[in-house]
């Protein structure tokens, strides 16, 4: 109870603080009244939104919308703001929870569905890994990854919930894989 109390406290400063400090300012590219409802077909970096109170629909009844998959269409990205590209590193990942780069320039990969922590070996100048290895497995939904002491040269990759494992130049010496 005291969460949702806290919820309603900051819901209602909100409230007041745009009440009485005037209308929130908005400049003329913010989506407003029904524009600002849509999905991802009308999403892109930079879209901005103001959805207000009265702008909602009321409901009476409960709805439960559950994500479908789609396949991605062939040739297709997603959109990035201009001077940014983006390009395909790795697919297949079973529930990819995070992704932290190893001062070395190596990806960890936390995969929490499949108990496990990937590492991928950049190459030079490419955006494609030179190696792919599982680097721990016998997790139990690892997520966070840390390399411990900070800077250049850690001696270890901490892995949230689980434990330590030496940081062995990135990680390819599999002596120290989880059971």
């Amino acid at each position: 109870m005291p969460v949702l109390n806290r919820m309603l406290a900051i819901s209602t400063a909100a409230l007041l603080a745009t009440t009485v400090f005037g209308q929130i300012s908005l400049d003329s590219e913010t989506k407003v009244g029904e524009a600002a409802f849509g999905d991802w077909n009308d999403g892109a970096p930079g879209v901005k939104r103001h959805i207000r109170p009265e702008d909602l629909p009321v409901s009476v009844e409960t709805v439960a919308n559950f994500p479908d998959t789609a396949d991605r269409p062939a040739d297709t990205k997603p959109k990035v703001p201009d001077g940014f590209s983006i390009e395909m590193v790795a697919s297949g990942l079973i529930g990819p929870r995070v992704i932290r780069v190893a001062p070395n320039g190596d990806l960890f990969v936390a995969e929490s569905k499949a108990n496990q922590v990937r590492v991928y070996r950049m190459g030079k100048d490419t955006n494609k890994p030179d190696k792919e290895e599982v680097f721990a497995t016998g997790l139990y939904q690892p997520y966070g990854i840390a390399f411990y002491p900070p800077g250049p040269n850690p001696e270890w990759v901490y892995v949230a919930g689980e434990r330590r494992f030496p940081f062995l130049d990135g990680g390819w010496q599999r002596d120290h894989l989880a059971s």
